[in-house]
């Protein structure tokens, strides 16, 4: 029982980590996307 609790707050963790990365990865995306139309308009 233990041993099942331990590997699925690993795998929560492991999940989290990479919806972060995703969010980190969408956020410098559109950063990017912004700032190259800014230089199209300015």
């Amino acid at each position: 029982m233990n041993t099942d609790l331990k590997i699925t707050n690993q795998s929560n963790a492991f999940e989290i980590q990479q919806g972060l990365h995703l969010l980190a990865d969408v956020k410098w995306k559109a950063a990017n996307y912004l700032a190259t139309k800014l230089k199209i308009n300015a």
